[in-house]
């Protein structure tokens, strides 16, 4: 099954009403790297959206039929261990796709790896157009809720998004599916082929 995985191109707080900010929302954007947005999460608290947008219009072919979405998240709350996912959400710009689908998942007090969706997962966006996902604008939007009356700090310090695909441009060739001696010298000219 064709997948595009990739990690946001930017990050930032987006506000929902009553929601705590998110310290250098940035930094949650990119591979994991040391560097963390961070919200820090009294009694009862909920963060702001953290919001994340990627850019498939290179990975995800104009005709594909996607049949599943997987969001990786990297984090942690290294002091309290009160934190915990309240919205995890695939978006395009302001507008929801599909469900929340945020159990409840606490963060540990090393960064670690939660999974949401999967392979033949939508993710409750049903029948999803690809020239959403290939939009700029399109992404998840992560927010962290306190579990317990003491203090969090919810710190997101990357977050995957993987598109699944059943089909779409036949010409689509993954690295690594092709070795040396597959093609004849000759039959493909410049341009033809885009390797991924």
């Amino acid at each position: 099954m064709p997948s595009a995985a990739q990690y946001a191109e930017s990050s930032e707080s987006v506000p929902p009403v009553g929601g705590v900010p998110w310290g250098s929302a940035g930094n949650a954007s990119g591979a994991p790297d040391d560097f963390r947005a961070s919200a820090t999460l009294l009694s009862g608290q909920t963060s702001n959206d953290l919001r994340m947008d990627y850019d498939f219009s290179a990975s995800v072919a104009a005709d594909a039929e996607i049949v599943g979405f997987q969001v990786v998240i990297t984090v942690r709350d290294p002091t309290f261990v009160n934190a915990e996912t309240a919205k995890l959400q695939l978006y395009n710009d302001t507008t929801a796709l599909g469900t929340n689908e945020a159990g409840g998942e606490e963060w540990a007090a090393a960064d670690a790896e939660i999974t949401y969706g999967g392979p033949t997962d939508l993710m409750g966006y049903a029948a999803p157009d690809p020239a959403v996902v290939r939009a700029s604008t399109f992404g998840v939007r992560l927010t962290a809720t306190t579990v317990d009356p003491s203090t969090s700090i919810a710190q997101v310090e990357a977050v995957e998004l993987t598109v699944f695909t059943s089909s779409g441009d036949s010409s689509r060739i993954a690295a690594g599916d092709i070795e040396a001696g597959d093609i004849d010298a000759g039959t493909i000219e410049a341009g033809q082929v885009d390797v991924t």
